[in-house]
C-alpha cells in the first residue's frame, strides 16, 4: 500500500500520544472526536468504518496465527514519534526493538534477525536508504520485509524506495490502524515464509495464492503485465494487476504505474473504478482496484451498432459524469476509448485504466516525440502537440465515442495509423446525418462541437456537456 488511512480504534490506541504531540510529529487527528492525553484517535477519517473493522481484523488474525512472537525493529531518530508508533503496536506477539539512531540499530541486526524492519525514511547521518540498503545486502538466508514511514509521500520517494527493494511504504501522517494491520500482515508472510521463491506472477492459476489474495482466473495481459480476478478478504472480488518481474525494474515505467495508482485512489465516483492496494510481492508490482463486471463497450455493442439516440446519450452521460469528477482532481484520461469502459448487465459504466492519466504538474514521462494513445481516439492537440492537453482532450475522445454509438463506424479512417492520424488533425468529420439519417439535429450540433479541431470551440468542461446531454435526454431527444 502507499499512504496512511484509517480513523480511530481504541483497543490499541489508549495512551499512545497526546493531540499536540500528534501535530509535531505528523500523526493525524481526527478534529470531531474528544482527545485527551490517554486516549487518541488515529489519522485521516477517511474509510468506512466497516473497512476500519476489516483492517484490523485482519490484523489481529495475522498475530493471532503466528506461531511464534514477531521480531519488529522500529528506527526513527524521533523519539515521540518513535513511541507512539511504539505503543500503537504494543501487543504481547510483537517483540519491538526501538531505536533512535540508524548506526546502533544496523550493529544490532545480526543478533536480532528481524522478521521485519520499519525505518524512517529522513534522518541525520544514516537515511532510511542507507538502512535499506544495509538490511538488503547483509541479511543472510533472505532478507527480512521493510516498511518505509515518510513525511514526503511523493513520486520519486515511492519509486526509490519500492527500486531498493522495500515491501511497503506509508506516508505521515500516518493511519495508526493501517499501521497495525500492515505490520501484522507483513510479519506473518515473513514468518511463513518457509523458501524464498514463489510462484511466477505472470503464470498463475486458478486457486494459487499471491499474498492476500486468491486467483481466480487470468482476465487478460498487456505491455504492463497481467491482470487476475482474485478474492480479497477485506474486499471481496478484485482485479488484480500485476507487472511483470522484469519490468518492475525499470524505473521510469514504475513511475507511471505508481502515477497510475495514486490518479485512481484521488477519485471516487461510481462511474469510476475504486482504488483498493498497492504493493510488492513475489518480486514484482501490483495495483489492486475494483473489479468491474460486464464486458468493454465495443465488445458489448458490437452486434447491435448504431445504437438507438437515447441509448447512446445515456451512455455518454455516465461516461461524461466519470470525466466530471476527474476534472475536479485535474486529472485528464487521455487514453478514453470503447475498451476502456465497461459497460454492466444493467447498463451502466465504469472508466478503466489510468495508465496514461496526467495532472497539470506531473513530469514528462515520455519522450515528447513520442505519441500516446489509440489513434482512432486521440485529438489534434495530441497528434500535432500545438496546444495543451486538457480536460477538452477528453470530451474529444468522448465526441468520438458518441460519434461511434450513433454510427457504428469513426469519424476518421485509413489504411495506416499516419490516414487515421491526419483526418483527426486537418479534416472536417463527416455529417453524422449522413451515417445515421434517423439522428436528430441537435445531436449532429453536439457532436460536431465535441470534435472542433480546436480545443477553445468544444464544450469547455465536462459539466457543460453533462448539463446539455441531460437537457437533450429530458428533451426526448
Amino acid at each position: 500500500n502507499i499512504g496512511g488511512t484509517g480513523a480511530a480504534h481504541g483497543s490499541f490506541m489508549a495512551q499512545a500520544c497526546t493531540r499536540s504531540e500528534r501535530r509535531r510529529h505528523g500523526l493525524g487527528v481526527n478534529p470531531e472526536a474528544r482527545v485527551s492525553a490517554s486516549t487518541t484517535t488515529a489519522g485521516r477519517n477517511t474509510l468506512p468504518p466497516r473497512v476500519q473493522a476489516d483492517m484490523l481484523a485482519t490484523a489481529d488474525t495475522a498475530v493471532l496465527e503466528q506461531p511464534r512472537r514477531a521480531r519488529v525493529v522500529v528506527i526513527d531518530d524521533d523519539p515521540e514519534l518513535l513511541a507512539c508508533v511504539r505503543d500503537a503496536l504494543a501487543d504481547p506477539r510483537f517483540e519491538l526493538r526501538c531505536f533512535t539512531d540508524p548506526a546502533t540499530a544496523l550493529a544490532s541486526m545480526a543478533d536480532v534477525d528481524p522478521d521485519l524492519v520499519i525505518t524512517d525514511l529522513t534522518m541525520p547521518a544514516l537515511t532510511g536508504r542507507d538502512v535499506i540498503r544495509h538490511v538488503r545486502g547483509s541479511s543472510a538466508g533472505g532478507a527480512p520485509p521493510i516498511l518505509v514511514l515518510s513525511g514526503h509521500g511523493d513520486e520519486d520517494d515511492i519509486v526509490e524506495c519500492f527500486s531498493l527493494g522495500v515491501a511497503d511504504y506509508m506516508s505521515k501522517p500516518l493511519s495508526l490502524p493501517e499501521l497495525r494491520a500492515k505490520v501484522a500482515v507483513l510479519v506473518a508472510r515473513s514468518i511463513a515464509r518457509a523458501s524464498p521463491t514463489a510462484a511466477d506472477p505472470v503464470t498463475l492459476a486458478a486457486g494459487a495464492r499471491f499474498g492476500d489474495y486468491e486467483i481466480l482466473r487470468r482476465l487478460g495481459a498487456g505491455g504492463m503485465g497481467v491482470v487476475y480476478e482474485a478474492r480479497s478478504p477485506q474486499h471481496g472480488l478484485v482485479a488484480l494487476k500485476v507487472l511483470t518481474p522484469e519490468l518492475s525494474k525499470d524505473v521510469p515505467l514504475l513511475r507511471r504505474f505508481f502515477r497510475e495508482a495514486r490518479h485512481l485512489k484521488a477519485v471516487r465516483h461510481p462511474n469510476i473504478v475504486s482504488f483498493f492496494d498497492l504493493g510488492h510481492e513475489a518480486g514484482t508490482y501490483f495495483l489492486v482496484m475494483e473489479c468491474a463486471s460486464g464486458e468493454a463497450l465495443d465488445v458489448r455493442f458490437a452486434r447491435v451498432l448504431p445504437l438507438h439516440e437515447p441509448h447512446a446519450l445515456a451512455i455518454a452521460l455516465e461516461i461524461a459524469r466519470a470525466l466530471e469528477a476527474l476534472h475536479a482532481a485535474q486529472i485528464v484520461h487521455r487514453d478514453l476509448k470503447p475498451a476502456n469502459v465497461i459497460v454492466d448487465d444493467d447498463g451502466h459504466v465504469k472508466l478503466v485504466d489510468f495508465g496514461l492519466t496526467k495532472r497539470p504538474h506531473d513530469e514528462p514521462l515520455t519522450d515528447t516525440d513520442v505519441l500516446m494513445g489509440t489513434p482512432h481516439y486521440l485529438s489534434p492537440e495530441q497528434i500535432t502537440g500545438r496546444e495543451p492537453i486538457d480536460t477538452r482532450t477528453d470530451l474529444y475522445a468522448l465526441g468520438v465515442m458518441l460519434f461511434y454509438l450513433l454510427t457504428g463506424t469513426h469519424p476518421f479512417t485509413g489504411d495506416t495509423h499516419f490516414a487515421i492520424l491526419e483526418g483527426h488533425a486537418t479534416q472536417a468529420p463527416p455529417p453524422l446525418r449522413e451515417r445515421n439519417p434517423t439522428l436528430t439535429a441537435a445531436v449532429e450540433t453536439l457532436v460536431n462541437r465535441l470534435l472542433a479541431k480546436h480545443p477553445s470551440d468544444r464544450l469547455q468542461t465536462p459539466s457543460e456537456l453533462v448539463g446539455v446531454l441531460e437537457a437533450l435526454l429530458a428533451r426526448g431527444t
